[in-house]
């Protein structure tokens, strides 16, 4: 198959044609937007649990420093980066967080994907990893949070 030629170009026009003639002269339907509950447990309301916040330069997406002029001072979310088994108890899922989710027999597995990708992404690991920022250097706009090759460290509690 040559470079290009997924799904996307090659099956989706083909896929179209034939539906477009099988659904000729139906009426067209329409679905009722479903209703998502809250279930007030933040990683199974696909969000991640925010523990505090960072100064970014909105130029560069990495930390601010003092050399950081104010018009270009934003700030980023700092997530508790776990696995979904760090939150949810297997046999009570929207009850409170496992005591030691490392019980489970799955957590070390998922636990250090999630690590992995969090530091390969300069993600915020968990709140046991501290966050190091850069403001030690003159170029500090142009440093990445997460690099550990600076002087200054802020952690963030968990809440769970």
């Amino acid at each position: 198959m040559k470079p290009g030629s997924d799904g996307s170009v090659l099956a989706a026009p083909i896929w179209k044609a034939f539906m477009s003639g099988a659904l000729a002269g139906t009426p067209a339907e329409s679905f009722k937007e479903p209703e998502i509950k809250k279930t007030g447990k933040a990683m199974i309301d696909g969000e991640l649990p925010i523990i505090g916040t960072t100064q970014i330069d909105t130029r560069t997406g990495k930390a601010a420093s003092a050399n950081t002029p104010a018009e270009f001072i934003g700030s980023k979310n700092i997530y508790d980066n776990h696995s979904i088994l760090y939150y949810v108890d297997i046999n009570d899922p929207l009850g409170p967080a496992p005591t030691n989710p490392a019980n489970d027999p799955q957590f070390t597995g998922w636990e250090s994907a999630v690590a992995q990708w969090a530091q390969k992404n300069h993600e915020y690991v968990s709140s046991s990893t501290p966050i190091i920022i850069d403001t030690a250097s003159s170029t500090a706009s142009t440093t990445d949070v997460s690099i550990p090759t600076t002087t200054e460290t802020s952690s963030a509690t968990s809440t769970k």
